[in-house]
Parts: structure tokens; sequence; C-alpha cells
């Protein structure tokens, strides 16, 4: 029940942001882990492929290579080890 109203919460969230006439990324993580910095992970879409964990440093890495880059706006990747 709980899982069900965050989902659409998300979706409504995304709606949002989607319809503001901005650029937008909007970045999914795995499940956060603390751990030293690999800059190895794995970018793609809610899939088989993703991994179940990510590093926050890694989280962190990734984020800021979107604002400088610009490769992901108007995107939702997700982002795991």
């Amino acid at each position: 029940m709980i899982i069900g109203q965050i989902n659409r919460d998300h979706a409504t969230q995304a709606q949002h942001i989607e319809a503001s006439g901005l650029d937008w990324t909007i970045v999914r993580a795995a499940t956060l882990a603390d751990g030293p910095h690999t800059g190895k992970y794995h970018v793609g879409q809610l899939d088989s492929n993703a991994g179940n964990r990510i590093i926050r440093a890694d989280v962190a890495d990734f984020l800021l290579a979107c604002a400088i880059n610009g490769k992901y706006v108007g995107a939702m990747p997700v982002v795991s080890q």
C-alpha cells in the first residue's frame, strides 16, 4: 500500500518537473552504500542490467558529470554499481 503511494508521488513529481519548461535531469539511484569513490558505475534504464546498490561518492560523481556535460538533460537515468 505505502509503496504504491510512493510510486504515485514519484510519478507526479516527475510530471511537474517535466512540465516546468526548464532543463532537467532526474537521476534515480540504486540503494545507497558507504564506501570510497570508485568511478565505476552503470548508467542506463531501470531494468535487469541495473545493479542493486551504489556508493554515495559515485552518485555524487555522476551528478556532477550530468551538471557539467548535460548529457542526460530531459532524461531519467538510473545509476548503479
